[in-house]
């Protein structure tokens, strides 16, 4: 696999500067991940943003259960973090782990703060980059806020049906707050 995915997102996110895109590209680093690995433990402090280029992401925390409770999924083409305690430097409450066989690019977060100061256009892109993860954590947020269980299943089934062909039942029940068995009525109520 390639970094394409990758450099779209950049070009996304700086489309008057293409210029600038390769040279943000070459501080990513590429990693491949197994079902399972974890590139953050929660305790951990998170050192770095990851873009999905290939398979996804969940980012999840164990209840006082010892349960795994799933609060996001990140497909290809989105990126992940746990910002706001890797910029303060506070462990993470998160994990992150490999939903699936995965392709992911790593962008440390020291480099990119570093690069920032010595490049304006890279400033502009960082900017940009926390920009668009806090509007993603804000569409996800008011999911969970105005809408009951059943609710988010039909809007992931009608807006991101290609979550469901890929993530477990399990998993889907936990990111969505029911049990299995709730999930599997749910799902067999036949809309019209």
């Amino acid at each position: 696999m390639g970094n394409a995915k990758l450099l779209e997102y950049l070009q996304l996110l700086l489309p008057e500067s293409p210029e600038t895109v390769p040279l943000i590209a070459g501080y990513f680093e590429k990693k491949n991940l197994k079902k399972g690995d974890i590139i953050l433990k929660a305790g951990e402090v998170c050192p770095a943003f990851y873009f999905v280029e290939d398979g996804h992401l969940r980012t999840y925390y164990r209840n006082t259960d010892g349960a795994e409770i799933n609060i996001y999924f990140h497909l290809e083409g989105s990126v992940t973090s746990d910002h706001r305690n890797g910029k303060a430097g506070i462990p993470s409450e998160f994990t992150i782990a490999a939903g699936e066989k995965s392709e992911i690019w790593v962008l440390n977060r020291k480099k990119l703060e570093e690069q920032c100061y010595a490049n304006s256009q890279i400033m502009v892109f960082g900017r940009r980059l926390l920009s668009s993860m806090l509007l993603d954590l804000n569409a996800h947020s008011n999911l969970f806020k105005m809408y009951s269980p059943a609710e988010r299943y039909r809007y992931i089934e009608k807006n991101q049906p290609h979550i469901l062909q890929r993530i477990t039942l399990t998993n889907l029940a936990s990111y969505l707050g029911i049990n299995r068995r709730t999930l599997s009525r749910i799902r067999a109520i036949k809309r019209f």
